[in-house]
This record gives C-alpha cells, structure tokens and sequence, in this order.
C-alpha cells in the first residue's frame, strides 16, 4: 500500500501523483512551467497535455473532501481509478463505493461565508470568477475586494481548522461567525495611514484608469448594494476583468511590502495599452499571431528595442548570415535590404526566439516564458489579454508564490 500523504496539507501535486494521474516527470515539469508563467500548476499540466480537465476538477473536488475529512485517501484513490476506467463523474464514483456524501458538511471557505451571512450568493460567485481570474486564493480575493475584513478571514480560518479537525461542529462555527458584529472589524476596515499601502480606487484613480466621480459611485452602489468597489466598476464597465485582476494584484503586493505604491501605479500605466490592444484582437486573429507580434503588442518589442534588435543582428555576423539563409539564397545588396529581410525572418517564430536567445542570453527565462505563453494563445488554451497579464508580471520580476495554487 502506498504511504499516506499528508493528512493536513493534500496539496494538489502529491496528490495527482499519489492518484497516479501525473508522473513525477510531468509534475515537475509542470511546476516549472507554472514558475515560468505564473500560471495554476493544475492549469500548467492542462495545457502540457499531462492531464484532462475533468481530471483535474476531480482530484481537486476530491483534495477538498479529504480537507474537509468527507473521505479518506483510500476512497479518493478508489473513486479516481473508477473515473480514469469510466465515463462516471467522482461523486458518481464515490456513490457505486457506497460512499455517502450528501448529508456531510462541507466546510470551504466560501461555503462557510455564505453559512454565516457575512456574504451572499452573487459575492462568492464574482469572488471565485476574480480569485480564477487572479490567480489569488478566495480568501485574499475576499478581503481585497472588502467583502471581509483581513481580521475577518483570519478568525474564520482559524475556526475552519478546528472544524476540520473535528473540534467544532458547522453550526457552532456558523453561529460563532454571525456573532461577529461589524463593529468589531471597524480598525481594520479604516483606511491605513501607511504610505506604502494603496487601496483599489485610488490605483486605479492614480493610474488613469478611472476617475474619482466613477469610484465614489462604486462607494456609493457598495452602501446600497454590498457589491465590492471591484465588482461594481467591471459591471458597469469602468475597467475589465483582466485590468481589475492586475490592480489587485499589485494592490496585495503593496500590501505585503514587496513593491511600493509608486511602483504599484507606473505597472498599471503601463499595462494599460497593452491589454487594451490584446483586447482589441479577435480570438480568431490571435490564433494567428505570431511571436513578432505578440511581442510587440505586449510592448516588449518596442519600435526602439525592435530597430535596436534588426542594428544588433545586423552587426553579428555569423548569426546574420544563418538568419538570412531562412527567407532567401541571395545576398542583399543594401544595409537597407538586409534589415528587410532580417525582419522578414523575424517573423518566423522559432528564428525570433533563436536570436532573442543569443543577443539577449540574461533574459532568457523571460523569452522562454513568453514563447510558452504565445503558443497557448495560437491554441487558444489562453486568453491573449491573460497572457499578457502573466507576462507584464514577469517582466516586472513580480512571479511570485500569490500566483500559485499547488
């Protein structure tokens, strides 16, 4: 029989591999593609081809009945195997063991918000759509779009632990959850006096992104309604998905102290174009994007940095001549032919990335990424405006763990 994993973590990759769904090679190769891209390591193994979508939904259903002490490892293995040989879907699974689940509690996170009162239906469901969209765990995403308080998530973590340890019952927890009056989290709702700190309308504001005039609106409708700043000017259009998922990220990241407000706003700025470009192109045109191109709409290649790159191979000899002999036999006449058709072969994809990769060998995990993230986008497994999202990030050295969902 196999060990048992960890009875308190169950993360998701020891799981796959403990399920014998994923082999330790492709997991780690997952784990490094999703260090590269800042994708979900679950999302990483999708796109390698290493593992199906429902698959992964089920390994990740059953992660979160083993937390919550629903079934034990045994049963996930056995379930899993029943739907690797079938067409059943794991609950079905679980059912044909003679597994009853219905009349357990369920003790997610949301799950329990919602128990509570402290959140509604339409909060958690937008709050899942921003934490997929993010990247982010639940939790975060909760407190950052001010749904709950910092103080809030932690007292309710806190109890989820107990509950799961079998210490308290669900109703003792949702009912310790309700008693926790608004006034109890006034401190940590104020607005803080630290400089560094940067709260969602003001980055926003200070971006260009919006005005003030739409972010007391979005005050205002959050009195009314409950619904989250965030939430409000992406229903209304103010910003997207994609530009509220970058904002809260940097947001946290000022939060946490790994960059500064001032530098939290100049990414913003200059995210804008970008992702307003990405969301300019049809998802029929992105499928046919090429390297060259998805380079420059991410503003990597700059009009300055691409003459500079066309100057430089130019100039290099023995790359000029291998490039050259990949659009013609003959040998161009003039500087000024040279460069048309160095950039002519430029537009072949894995030429551009051969000489990125030898004039710019210090840049090469970033190339590399950029390449992984435009091949998903010519097989539409990703967005191209999600694409350039992880990519912003990354040149901006800002792939971190809030990325990661292994």
């Amino acid at each position: 029989m196999k060990n048992e994993i960890d009875n308190t973590e169950y993360r998701l990759g020891s799981l796959l591999i403990d399920f014998g769904i994923v082999n330790r090679q492709d997991l780690d190769c997952g784990l490094r593609i999703s260090s590269m891209t800042g994708l979900p390591l679950g999302k990483a193994l999708i796109f390698l081809e290493c593992l199906h979508e429902h698959l992964l939904h089920d390994a990740i259903q059953a992660q979160s009945m083993l937390r919550d002490k629903i079934i034990n490892i045994h049963q996930a293995r056995q379930a899993l195997n029943i739907v690797k040989m079938s067409q059943l879907k794991f609950d079905e699974a679980l059912i044909t063991l003679g597994v009853k689940t219905s009349d357990s509690n369920r003790t997610r996170l949301g799950e329990l918000l919602v128990s509570a009162s402290k959140i509604n239906g339409k909060q958690l469901e937008f709050g899942l759509k921003v934490s997929d969209c993010s990247g982010f765990p639940l939790g975060q995403v909760l407190v950052m779009l001010d749904f709950i308080s910092d103080d809030y998530l932690r007292v309710t973590l806190a109890l989820q632990r107990e509950l799961r340890a079998g210490e308290l019952q669900e109703q003792t927890v949702s009912s310790k959850l309700r008693s926790i009056k608004a006034n109890d989290e006034t401190f940590s709702r104020l607005p803080s006096y630290d400089s560094q700190k940067i709260l969602l309308g003001e980055l926003l504001t200070k971006a260009g992104l919006v005005n003030e005039s739409r972010v007391q609106d979005a005050l205002i409708n959050q009195l009314e309604s409950g619904k989250a700043v965030g939430q409000h000017l992406v229903e209304s259009k103010s910003v997207t998905s994609e530009m509220l998922s970058l904002a809260l990220r940097l947001q946290a990241l000022t939060q946490s102290e790994q960059i500064n407000k001032e530098k939290a706003v100049v990414i913003l700025k200059e995210a804008i174009k970008p992702i307003a470009n990405s969301e300019s192109i049809s998802e029929d045109k992105a499928s046919s994007l090429t390297f060259w191109n998805f380079l420059g709409v991410s503003n990597y290649l700059t009009t300055e940095r691409e003459n500079e790159l066309l100057a430089q191979l130019y100039q290099t000899s023995h790359l000029y001549f291998v490039v050259l002999k990949t659009v013609s036999n003959e040998k161009a006449r003039t500087r000024q032919d040279s460069i048309a058709l160095l950039k002519q072969a430029m537009k072949k994809d894995a030429v551009l990335r051969c000489v990125l990769l030898e004039l710019y060998p210090e840049e090469r995990s970033l190339i590399d990424s950029a390449f992984i993230l435009h091949t998903w986008v010519r097989k539409g497994k990703i967005s191209l405006s999600r694409a350039i999202v992880n990519f912003i990030m990354l040149r901006r050295g800002l792939n971190s763990e809030l990325l990661k969902t292994a």
